[in-house]
């Protein structure tokens, strides 16, 4: 934004955050869009798209669990920060997700790089994150998720094994430098043509 004598521009936050979000919704086709949509489905039509613009999602869990008698059993810390997050992880024994939905599994690629052993639902993306590093059940079943849980209690040797691939997974997975490098060799490549 100039101002109106014509003398030094002034950049705000705003000019980078557009110009950035502009940009990577060039770069990857439909992110823009789907963001767009993703908003206006929560704001004017009340889809919540996972959790991901509702402040209440951590209340509903609670009120569930009481409910069903779980309250006492079952701990809701809701959106942690990195440290207490990763604090988490380095005191929990197992790892579960029973999400039928993720578009990538960063929580459970998370878990694996801690050595956890793993028990998600065998959906396309857990499927990738975890290859053979996890238990996988069957998507919105009780019946299976109990038996993973129940197995990976009762079966030292199971953790163990699983805990060393979670390991072995985790480090194939491709660092940030990689993925930067993979980034911007593939933006070069498009302005390129």
């Amino acid at each position: 934004i100039a101002n109106n004598n014509g003398g030094e521009v002034v950049d705000s936050f705003l000019d980078y955050l557009f110009t950035f979000v502009g940009f990577i919704g060039l770069a990857i086709p439909g992110f823009l869009l789907a963001l767009v949509v993703m908003y206006v489905g929560f704001k004017y039509c009340g889809a919540n798209v996972g959790g991901l613009f509702s402040p209440d999602y951590a209340a509903r869990v609670r009120r569930l669990l009481v409910r069903h008698g779980l309250a006492s059993r079952v701990r809701v810390h809701g959106n942690l920060g990195g440290a207490a997050l990763e604090r988490r992880y380095r005191s929990a024994t197992a790892f579960v997700l029973p999400s039928v939905r993720e578009s990538y599994g960063m929580a459970l690629a998370s878990a694996l790089a801690y050595g956890l052993p793993s028990i998600a639902c065998d959906i396309p993306a857990t499927r990738e994150v975890a290859g053979d590093a996890a238990l996988l059940v069957a998507p919105g079943r009780v019946g299976p998720l109990a038996d993973a849980l129940r197995s990976l209690t009762q079966d030292r040797q199971l953790r163990d094994r699983l805990r060393s691939r979670a390991l072995r997974r985790a480090r194939s997975f491709p660092t940030w430098r990689r993925s930067e490098a993979a980034f911007v060799r593939l933006v070069r490549a498009e302005l390129a043509r």
